[in-house]
């Protein structure tokens, strides 16, 4: 498949390098520009390992969308050792915001089993992700 270039990256931080495309799911791997951000918000260049993780990210062209991000974890200076922050992740999650804040609002809208059946998204995570929503609200 050709490489993915886009205007702007939706994934601060981050470039897409190219894609992979299986049956229903186009996968989008990421690459980072630059340094990486500790949670203390202080830009930190030592990096101590990387792991790759699949995010789930909202539908796009009708396929579903995963995106493969080699995560890095970062020597800072006062925090010691800690998993980059990104602005469009929340931590140790498998979804990114854009994803979560659509399905909240489908949430609002129709039953869970209708959600799982347009996202892909496990029935249990559905109703954790509208219990955070309820208490938000509420």
């Amino acid at each position: 498949m050709p490489k993915l270039t886009l205007p702007i990256s939706p994934w601060e931080g981050f470039s897409p390098t190219h894609t992979e495309l299986h049956h229903d799911t186009l996968t989008i791997h990421l690459t980072p520009t630059g340094p990486g951000r500790c949670r203390c918000g202080q830009v930190v260049r030592q990096i101590h390992d990387i792991t790759p993780r699949t995010i789930q990210e909202r539908e796009a062209f009708g396929y579903q969308t995963l995106l493969s991000v080699p995560l890095r974890r970062l020597r800072c200076p006062d925090c010691g050792v800690v998993t980059e922050r990104l602005s469009w992740l929340e931590p140790h999650a498998r979804q990114t915001n854009r994803l979560i804040q659509y399905v909240e609002r489908l949430l609002k809208l129709m039953p869970i089993k209708h959600v799982n059946e347009m996202t892909g998204l496990h029935w249990h995570t559905l109703k954790r992700l509208d219990r955070r929503r309820l208490a938000r609200e509420v």
